[in-house]
């Protein structure tokens, strides 16, 4: 370690300190993101923004009670867990609650968001390791990049302060990441296509769950689709055309999916049998199961599923309609084009009144943003992306690339595809949106920074390795200043008003000069 603190710009070091002690870092990068999440989570006694909907919402589940929900139940049912099984323990926690008095304790109707959220940054690490090992790179550098998309998915702000409340997209987004972390699981097992197939039946499981918390979780299943579409086609144009098969595998031989459908494999039917299975039938039928709750509470039965789906439609699809002004709807509503440079954050809380602070001077707010230094660059990431996807393949075609080298365009594909579905569907819709809409997008580009930053690591030149560090110091630095605004922290009104209008900062008071409409 002392190596490592001493030439913190050697990958030499790095790379001895990884291969060593990877799995106790993992172990610490959860247990950072655990800390983060229950510390002071009982800290505002009231429902903060949404959980006047979801944590209501939650307790009728649990009282049988039938209410109308726009959403699919699970996120609510999750909530419902952690709010029975808090209050059933409460004399653990040092909290004197009536058997159904479920909401007065805050801490049971957080404490299961702030529980799975957890464990975002470490699915986030394993999906990038696992793309990393199929992409072909070396251990190290596998390491390497799955420990940067962690460490980066912890230093979020909003997944943060999105996994301390009881609000419905943190169980959307831990569903979605298993799902992708199980799919690319299962092609690890390139002998043994049983054990694939356990992998994908997981991952069906999971991708059907996350639309079982939002319709958004399709974006995710779109992803899976879409890669397994191409495999298909590269095989089939591998198979019946054979003059191109030198530029095929320029376009296509990064994917490791083709693999599937290889004839010599020792069970070569299977792939078709089971892919249909895992990723079709097993997500339809958990989306159903998740349903089952809702229509024997509400008393629907299953000819109603068809008008039940049509409601939500019809909800989502008139909310705001026919006015021209998102804030005339609703104060936070942010245009989808302005999210990955965070226009338009959310305050969930706003408090300057002495009553509330017990002094003058002092404000203090929850507000929902990301860490905007870690969002900014994460967006730009996807510039090299891009280029790399469109020259890359090129090179190797006309051998200015030799052909032995290991690249990264199965993760640039994996990265962008998702990020596109997660992201691009919402800037057709003419509803009121919201920042955390993006949420599940953003993950992808903090996975593409990563990538980034795990390439340049191995620059030959000291500088771009001490950018690099000097990057991630700037990340840190940037959530540790924010973090009043993430935890809700008493800070002075002047400090808030500087984080939210920075040109103040020079002097630029004017209203015309508030570049960002942040609060």
């Amino acid at each position: 370690m002392m190596e490592l603190i001493a030439k913190p710009y050697s990958l030499r070091a790095l790379g001895d300190f990884l291969l060593a002690r990877y799995k106790i870092l993992l172990v610490i990068l959860l247990g950072l993101s655990l800390a983060m999440r229950f510390w002071i989570l009982d800290r505002f006694d009231f429902f903060v923004f949404d959980e006047v909907y979801f944590a209501r919402f939650a307790v009728d589940y649990i009282n049988q009670q039938v209410f109308y929900d726009v959403h699919p139940p699970l996120g609510k049912l999750i909530i419902a867990l952690g709010t029975k099984l808090s209050n059933e323990l409460a004399f653990l926690l040092g909290v004197n609650l009536a058997p159904d008095d479920y909401l007065k304790g805050p801490f049971g109707y957080r404490c299961a968001n702030a529980l799975i959220g957890s464990f975002i940054p470490l699915f986030m690490a394993g999906i990038a390791l696992n793309l990393a090992r199929l992409s072909g790179q070396r251990e190290l550098r596998a390491r390497t990049f799955g420990l940067l998309a962690g460490l980066l998915t912890l230093l979020d702000g909003f997944l943060l302060t999105e996994s301390r409340y009881a609000f419905n997209n943190i169980a959307l987004i831990f569903f979605g990441l298993l799902g992708l972390l199980l799919f690319l699981k299962g092609f690890q097992s390139k002998t043994n296509q049983l054990h694939r197939l356990l992998w994908h039946l997981g991952a069906g499981l999971s991708l059907g769950l996350s639309v079982g918390c939002k319709w958004s979780g399709l974006g995710y299943l779109g992803a899976v689709f879409a890669l397994l579409g191409i495999g298909f086609a590269s095989r089939l144009c591998l198979l019946f055309l054979p003059r191109s098969r030198k530029l095929l595998l320029s376009l296509f031989g990064f994917l490791k999916i083709t693999e599937l459908f290889n004839k010599r494999a020792a069970y070569p039917w299977l792939p078709a049998l089971s892919l249909p299975i895992c990723f079709g039938l097993i997500p339809l039928l958990a989306y159903l199961l998740v349903l089952a709750p809702h229509f024997q509470i509400n008393k629907l039965k299953t000819s109603e599923l068809y008008n039940y789906h049509k409601g939500i439609y019809d909800y989502h699809h008139n909310l705001g309609l026919g006015k021209t002004d998102p804030q005339s709807i609703h104060p936070y509503c942010a245009v989808a084009t302005g999210w990955p440079i965070m226009l338009r954050p959310i305050a969930y809380v706003y408090e300057t009144s002495p009553a509330a602070l017990g002094r003058t001077g002092f404000t203090r707010a929850v507000i929902g943003m990301g860490n905007p230094l870690l969002w900014w660059f994460g967006i730009l990431a996807f510039v090299p992306i891009v280029i790399g996807l469109v020259v890359s393949p090129i090179a190797r075609h006309f051998r200015l690339l030799p052909a032995s080298k290991r690249s990264d365009l199965f993760t640039q594909v994996f990265l962008l595809l998702n990020f596109s579905l997660l992201y691009f569907p919402f800037l057709g819709l003419k509803r009121c949106l919201f920042l955390y809409h993006y949420l599940p997008a953003v993950c992808f580009a903090f996975c593409a920074l990563a990538l980034v930053f795990t390439n340049l690591l191995q620059s030959r030149w000291r500088w771009v390795r001490l950018l690099v560090w000097g990057l991630i110091a700037s990340i840190v630095w940037s959530f540790v200043y924010w973090a009043p605004l993430f935890y809700g922290l008493n800070i002075s009104s002047k400090e808030v008003e500087f984080r939210f209008h920075p040109e103040k900062i020079v002097g630029l008071n004017d209203s015309k000069h508030h570049f960002f409409r942040w609060i």
